[in-house]
């Protein structure tokens, strides 16, 4: 038996990366032999400047880090040596790839969707889909049956695991998608999703049976991680601040303000050809006093090294991008660790979030269940494969 998996993981992205990682770690419990899909569709050198330029045109942060890097094209060696004083890792893209190489059996990289059916398989495989945002409206326009396995044949068994929507309805999907999507979800033997939000839009597209689990990276423990996780060199106790540069959010500046200790900010991994590997990303966070971030997986490994936290929330047009941290935060009783654009000035709401303590027992045991349920879940839909 062989298991695919299909979602972002060659995307330049801590979190796409250690999604795969952890996929890969839970289903070898059904599968030895567990094979990523390497889809990485192609744009025409055309289509590329023509959507650069568009996003420099429609986000400010973007343009300027544009601006950056063809500066940092002719300084090179200056650079260098001022990000070796901020103790940041030198390095560039090839530091996720080589994580990829290490870990994950890939295929031949495919970049047309049609060419995604000339994967063979053998009666017995399957096909797991997700984590992260593949369903999203806006990847679905050019690749609307790619990541909800439209080419995988009838006989062979297709698994949704904790895929997201991006979002929290299904306002501005046409009719014409929506039909393609009810089809394409029919297909499904098993359908889970990240965000409470997405079993509602599933029940519109006639999956009223999928269930909410937690994104891959959660299924492992901190002491899963802490097997590949390289701790900083300096251990002295310092503030974590991880911030997506390019999705906006409020300023961190007034909480950051709020703490003696010194902070380290570790750069996006889009926003300069510099970051830490997987296994230091993971280190930062296993060592940090306290974090401040707007990611994702930036909350979920806080809650998976009890890390006290606050989430900035995103702003403009990155609002809806918030639905899936209300979601994994409602969970567990966090919403009061987020600070809005109401709020981001408040020094003694800052204050009262840095000093409320967190109930990590509780957490534990509310994350135990739901590890269970996703197990429950793979169970049922992999044990004809097993």
């Amino acid at each position: 038996m062989r298991i695919y998996t299909l979602n972002y993981c060659y995307g330049n992205n801590y979190g796409a990366v250690l999604v795969q990682y952890a996929l890969t770690k839970v289903l070898g419990a059904y599968s030895p032999d567990i094979v990523s899909v390497r889809f990485e569709p192609c744009q025409s050198p055309v289509e590329v400047f023509c959507n650069r330029i568009y996003k420099a045109l429609t986000n400010p942060k973007i343009a300027l880090r544009y601006v950056h890097s063809l500066c940092n094209h002719f300084s090179t060696k200056a650079k260098k040596e001022a990000l070796e004083k901020r103790n940041y890792t030198i390095a560039d893209a090839s530091n996720l790839e080589i994580f990829r190489k290490k870990y994950f059996t890939t295929t031949e990289k495919i970049t047309l969707e049609r060419d995604l059916c000339k994967i063979t398989f053998d009666k017995d495989d399957a096909v797991v889909c997700g984590s992260d945002v593949i369903w999203g409206q806006g990847n679905e326009s050019k690749n609307i049956g790619a990541y909800f396995l439209a080419w995988v044949p009838d006989n062979i068994t297709k698994v949704a695991y904790a895929p997201s929507w991006g979002r929290a309805n299904v306002m501005g999907y046409n009719t014409r998608t929506k039909k393609k999507l009810t089809a394409c979800l029919a297909r499904f033997q098993a359908v889970s999703v990240r965000e409470k939000s997405g079993v509602r839009i599933c029940a519109e597209f006639g999956r009223d049976d999928a269930k909410w689990l937690p994104d891959p990276t959660m299924l492992l423990t901190a002491k899963d991680w802490g097997c590949i996780a390289k701790i900083p060199s300096d251990t002295s106790p310092y503030v974590l601040n991880y911030i997506v540069p390019y999705n906006d959010a409020v300023d961190t500046a007034v909480c950051l303000s709020a703490f003696a200790e010194k902070v380290i900010t570790l750069p996006d991994i889009n926003a300069e050809c510099v970051w830490p590997t997987p296994e230091e990303w993971l280190g930062y966070f296993q060592n940090a006093q306290f974090v401040v971030t707007n990611s994702f997986h930036g909350i979920v490994f806080c809650i998976l090294y009890h890390k006290p936290f606050i989430y900035t929330q995103l702003i403009a047009k990155w609002k809806h991008y918030n639905d899936r941290l209300y979601s994994l935060l409602g969970r567990f009783d966090l919403m009061d660790r987020m600070i809005t654009e109401e709020t981001y000035r408040d020094k003694i709401k800052i204050a009262e979030i840095i000093n409320k303590e967190i109930d990590w027992k509780k957490i534990d045991e509310e994350l135990s269940a739901w590890r269970n349920e996703a197990r429950g879940y793979l169970d049922k839909a992999l044990q004809t494969k097993n």
